[in-house]
């Protein structure tokens, strides 16, 4: 009978707490504004927007409609949607909105320095609408503003996914098809036999020819041209090969005898109509890189879409440059303070002359002269990991097989850094070399296999032999010697397919990747120059699909298109021949030898690394604010070490530990730079197997206390970890540094040992616990057991007798928990139904939040600090 009382009561408890649910539903309820890509916008002055887009690669990539206004007044057109408002309290036309959506304290805030703020509020112009300001206290803390305020308003929209255009303008799989199919041409003449197209790889002394055996060298060239060279109907349409050749012979006769030199110049001299940096004739490589030449002492400034510069104590507005509109010559950059400002520059393959800039000052106009300069970096680093103030930096300057060694532990560099906050990739000078080293870096950081280029290859004899020779050529530097074997035998099959008719002339299928949009939370500073080249375009390739990268530096080398290089030697002048078999265009189509990937922030080269570095250091580089990487994990768990943190030490540590573990890495391997020297795999285990011992010393001292809880929270830390490093004991035993210590617990510190410490404390804390239930302190009981059930799955307790007991006694302890509980709800009722009014009608009334709250949004307030 009781039973049954008690269960009306529930019933009744229930229906009315659904009571007041409903209440609330239905005053709360039917407000919902679902924000999506077509009902919302961004709107800024051209000021303010131009400059978030200009300096940040997130901005620049939102695909909501972004609209500059040039009143104070919204137009009609927009007062539907959702409004993002970029701006702060004195910006100009969106001030004075900002204004009247901001209370007094908050306007005061923005405007002290180094202050910004994200919030949410109703939307003046549609009550079913948003409205979100996002505001700093100049622009470079808008900007932060705005990439920080847009990534947590889109987390609030259905599609999401929508809201960031694709880093890289794909064309489509069939675009791709047709456009490359018109360079893909089948050579109709007969080929040359295997004997001629091979030479002497020893035989490197160039000869003087006569005009007679000049004149067979040309015909080989250009037979090598019309049937090994990938680029031969793509450059078809700049310059005509037959023409060049004829007028080759024809200045031959010139004189009787060519030296090395000029027979070399005077082949360069008819052939460059050809733009390949793979290309190689003689003395001559067919390329000349378009430079990035600038002026970084005029800083500019933009305002409403004009620039400015200061000179003279005068601001003067740009009118044009060279006597062409200004935006073709300024470029986002960063001053060697880190800050964002606007240069002057231009790309050119050689000096230009001074830009002729006129400036304006109400009615007088005056014209400057700029002189631009070119940077130069070089290191002969070929590899280095270095740390500026916790700033991670990996530097590589070449992807070749020949520097194994080097690049196996750049490749370790991506698991150990993936997750952090930031890292700084330095491919400065990095001229390329094997592809497959960029791709395996970038799968190891972002957990995909990317692509970024449609290859296809031309396959006949030529080809085929420029393989051959190309593996003779090399085999002294390859950093595997079988592949040599594999190769020659991969090649002679090739070669015998042809000779039998199995296999014609043709070119690979191609490779179309799928270019992707890959999450990554770490800000990947990506530093390049003019040198940066072949594989290292590749990586900046990858690299452009993933999230939170910014390429900071000049543009690439731009040597791609045509790819790889096989050799070959004109017969008589013993001139050597390089020649791409490859097609190799980029996701986009576009051409760019010569030109290269532009980066985002256009900064002379020899300074990249330390604007970049102080650029983050004052914020104007931003983050997620993520810090997971095992260098993180590492870093912070040393750090708390020498706080004597020890427990967050040892999870840190751990943590890294156990990454580093399912990795592969060996005892070896490097895995942080510690500023005082380098720490290795086996350093790290040293350190974790001493954690351990601290750990069972300090459980020791609180039995002997009986402290249990202490004590079992010690030894719970360590015990997984012991079990799998206690064998490992011996080898770090005798280091000096832990000997001492070691000594004081040896033969009372074995995993046997450290779990009948375990079963001590569980044994004292159930008789404690049962203590404290027999008193009524049923609460305090319940934490016990839980601190019990939570300290021994974190040890990995297997004692499933133990284990068994704890339930039943929780399971227990929860049923009398849970009568007393149903009894103070009889009591709440009985209460409660006295106070309800004859009527029998209770009124409930929720008072409305002030039009000015932030209801689902947390107003965000931030500052330098």
């Amino acid at each position: 009978m009781l039973q049954n009382k008690d269960g009306k009561l529930k019933i009744f408890a229930i229906m009315l707490a659904l009571s007041f649910i409903v209440t609330f539903f239905q005053i709360h309820g039917g407000s919902d504004n679902e924000l999506t890509i077509s009902n919302t916008i961004i709107i800024s002055n051209k000021t303010d927007g131009s400059f978030c887009r200009d300096f940040s690669p997130f901005l620049k990539q939102i695909s909501l409609d972004w609209i500059f206004i040039d009143s104070p007044e919204l137009p009609e057109t927009l007062k539907q949607k959702n409004v993002i408002i970029i701006g702060g309290p004195d910006a100009g036309y969106t001030g004075k909105m900002v204004r009247n959506l901001l209370e007094e304290k908050e306007a005061q805030y923005l405007r002290e320095d180094g202050n910004y703020l994200v919030l949410k509020r109703e939307n003046p112009w549609d009550d079913s609408k948003t409205a979100y300001i996002i505001a700093g206290s100049d622009r470079s803390w808008t900007k932060r503003a705005a990439e920080e305020g847009i990534r947590s308003i889109m987390e609030e929209a259905s599609d999401h996914y929508k809201w960031v255009r694709s880093p890289i303008p794909a064309k489509s799989a069939r675009e791709i098809r047709e456009y490359i199919a018109r360079f893909q041409f089948i050579p109709q003449t007969e080929e040359l036999t295997n004997e001629d197209l091979a030479f002497d790889v020893h035989a490197t002394d160039h000869k003087d020819v006569t005009r007679e055996e000049a004149r067979e060298d040309v015909e080989y060239l250009f037979y090598l041209i019309s049937q090994g060279y990938s680029g031969y109907e793509f450059f078809k349409q700049r310059g005509d090969f037959d023409q060049a050749s004829q007028e080759i012979l024809e200045r031959l006769e010139d004189q009787p005898l060519w030296s090395p030199r000029e027979f070399s110049d005077l082949i360069h001299e008819h052939l460059s109509f050809i733009s390949d940096g793979h290309f190689c004739v003689g003395f001559h490589y067919y390329y000349e890189h378009e430079d990035f030449w600038h002026n970084a002492d005029v800083e500019l400034q933009m305002i409403q879409g004009d620039y400015y510069f200061t000179s003279d104590h005068k601001t003067w507005k740009i009118h044009s440059v060279n006597g062409e509109s200004p935006p073709r010559y300024i470029f986002p950059s960063l001053n060697c303070e880190g800050e964002p400002v606007y240069i002057f520059g231009m790309l050119s393959k050689s000096l230009p002359e001074p830009l002729q800039v006129t400036g304006t000052k109400g009615t007088e106009q005056r014209t400057f002269e700029i002189r631009l300069d070119c940077s130069d970096f070089s290191s002969d680093d070929l590899f280095l990991e270095e740390n500026y103030d916790g700033i991670p930096v990996i530097a590589v300057r070449s992807f070749y097989d020949l520097y194994h060694m080097e690049l196996e532990q750049f490749l370790k560099t991506a698991l150990l850094y993936k997750g952090g906050e930031y890292l700084i990739l330095d491919i400065r000078g990095n001229g390329g070399g094997m592809s497959h080293w960029p791709e395996e870096w970038v799968k190891e950081f972002s957990g995909k296999s990317l692509g970024y280029f449609t290859n296809t290859k031309l396959g006949n004899r030529t080809t085929i032999m420029g393989g051959i020779n190309s593996i003779m050529f090399f085999r002294e530097n390859l950093s595997d010697p079988t592949y040599l074997e594999y190769a020659v035998r991969y090649y002679e099959k090739l070669l015998s397919d042809l000779d039998q008719r199995r296999q014609a002339p043709t070119w690979t299928p191609l490779e179309i990747p799928r270019i992707q949009s890959v999450s990554n939370t770490t800000t990947l500073i990506l530093l390049t120059d003019k040198i940066t080249a072949s594989a290292g375009e590749v990586l900046i390739g990858y690299l452009r699909q993933l999230d939170n990268v910014i390429m900071v530096g000049e543009n690439s080398a731009g040597v791609c298109t045509f790819w790889s290089k096989l050799p070959y030697r004109l017969p008589n002048s013993n001139l050597p021949v390089a020649l791409s078999p490859s097609l190799n265009f980029p996701a986009d189509l576009e051409f760019i030898e010569e030109r290269g990937m532009f980066p985002d922030l256009w900064v002379p080269s020899e300074s990249a690394l330390e604007y970049a570095l102080k650029a983050i250091k004052k914020g104007n580089i931003t983050s997620t604010g993520k810090q997971n990487s095992i260098h993180d994990l590492l870093r912070k768990g040393f750090t708390m070490k020498e706080e004597g943190n020890g427990e967050e030490a040892f999870r840190d540590l751990t943590e890294a530990h156990s990454r580093l573990r399912e990795a592969e890495f060996a005892y070896s391997d490097i895995v942080c730079n510690t500023g005082g020297g380098y720490l290795t795999y086996s350093d790290l285990e040293r350190e974790i197997v001493f954690l351990c011992l601290h750990f069972i010393k300090a459980a020791d001292c609180a039995l002997e206390e009986k402290r249990y809880e202490d004590a079992l929270s010690d030894l719970a830390l360590i015990n997984q970890y012991w079990r799998r490093l206690y064998s490992f004991l011996p080898l770090y035993s005798e280091s000096e540094k832990h000997k001492e210590e070691f000594s004081q617990i040896e033969g009372k510190c074995s995993p046997g040992t450290v779990e009948q410490r375990i079963r001590t404390c569980i044994e004292s804390m159930m008789k404690e616990a049962s203590e404290l239930t027999e008193h009524g302190l049923l609460e305090e009981s319940m934490e016990k057991y839980m601190f019990m059930k939570d300290r021994l799955a974190e040890a990995d307790w297997l004692n499933e007798n133990d284990m068994a007991e704890l339930e039943w006694r929780m399971c227990s302890l929860e049923s009398t928990l849970a009568q007393r509980e149903e009894q103070n709800i009889l009591i709440f009722v009985i209460l409660l139904t006295s106070l309800i009014p004859a009527s029998g009608m209770l009124y409930i009334r929720f008072k409305k939040k002030s039009s000015n709250s932030n209801r689902s949004f947390n107003k965000k307030y931030k500052n330098k600090d």
